[in-house]
């Protein structure tokens, strides 16, 4: 919650009002109905996320990925205590989250998605000459690859020691004919997500922690 409001603020006193979550505004972190409602005040276009998916079409439709990757159990439980947290108005909105965007930009093809695989077989779910920039999630870590870039977590996923403690989010604009984008670092409160209890039984406060980085 604490990143999500930080970095929203920062956008609005930016007066942008495109504003787009790549998903998992759900799942371990503290107090999902309030990070939901945030999200919606603000007017942010979300896409949903694995953790999205999960609590919507049920932890079963991803099995074989959970088991392959030894979480059904710890996200089954992350679930029941999701849904417990948030009410059928926060549900809905949940599910018309949309499942890509595609935008057009001065004549340039963008791509926002979670991730660009099936969750349980991995297969590929775009074709990516058909866009000019590809932008996902899922990794929680920055990474660049060709015209693919996976943003970081908001305010988790920190491998740079400057960005710990951070709520960081990318403007993307057009300038000189070109797609154009940049890193926005706030400080957030991040001892109130450290030591948050609205959050579910499996998210420890050293798990919490090691998303943030030390500091």
């Amino acid at each position: 919650l604490e990143p999500t409001i930080t970095a929203l603020e920062d956008i609005r006193k930016r007066e942008i009002t495109e504003i787009y979550s790549l998903g998992d505004n759900i799942g371990t972190g503290s107090d999902p109905k309030s990070v939901i409602n945030v999200l919606e005040q603000y007017g942010v276009k979300s896409i949903k996320g694995n953790h999205e998916l999960y609590l919507i079409r049920g932890v079963d439709a991803y099995k074989e990925h959970l088991e392959r990757t030894r979480a059904y159990d710890e996200t089954l439980n992350n679930v029941n205590w999701t849904s417990s947290q948030i009410s059928d108005k926060e549900k809905e909105i949940i599910s018309n989250y949309n499942d890509y965007l595609e935008l057009d930009i001065n004549g340039k093809k963008v791509l926002l998605c979670h991730f660009l695989y099936d969750f349980n077989d991995d297969k590929p779910l775009f074709d990516i000459d058909k866009y000019d920039l590809v932008i996902q999630g899922h990794r929680h870590f920055y990474q660049e690859d060709g015209k693919v870039i996976t943003l970081k977590a908001l305010g988790i996923g920190n491998s740079e020691k400057e960005d710990i403690g951070n709520a960081t989010y990318m403007i993307l604009s057009f300038k000189n004919n070109e797609l154009s984008y940049e890193f926005i670092n706030i400080p957030y409160a991040y001892l109130n997500t450290i030591n948050a209890n609205n959050v579910s039984s499996n998210t420890s406060k050293e798990k919490i922690i090691s998303w943030i980085g030390r500091k």
